[in-house]
């Protein structure tokens, strides 16, 4: 079965030391990722309200590292997503 479609991703603010993304999908649930944890790039790009071949070319320039996943797909950890 498919995820379900990325309605928000936002920051969220330090509170009792959980620093991290939360995000939204149509289905109603919710998923949180810490500082130290990744994204895939369709959800960096919510996340900096942008288009991922946008952050594609930022890992091109080296702005961000942008590794391949196990599963194959492209994964940007969210410590490096901070300075934007």
């Amino acid at each position: 079965m498919p995820k379900a479609r990325l309605i928000e991703a936002r920051w969220m603010r330090p509170h009792r030391g959980r620093r991290g993304v939360e995000l939204r999908y149509a289905d109603g649930s919710r998923r949180f990722v810490g500082h130290n944890g990744i994204l895939t790039l369709g959800e960096a790009a919510k996340l900096l309200k942008t288009y991922p071949l946008a952050i594609t070319r930022m890992g091109e320039r080296d702005k961000i590292t942008i590794r391949n996943g196990h599963d194959s797909f492209a994964r940007v950890s969210v410590s490096s997503l901070t300075d934007f």
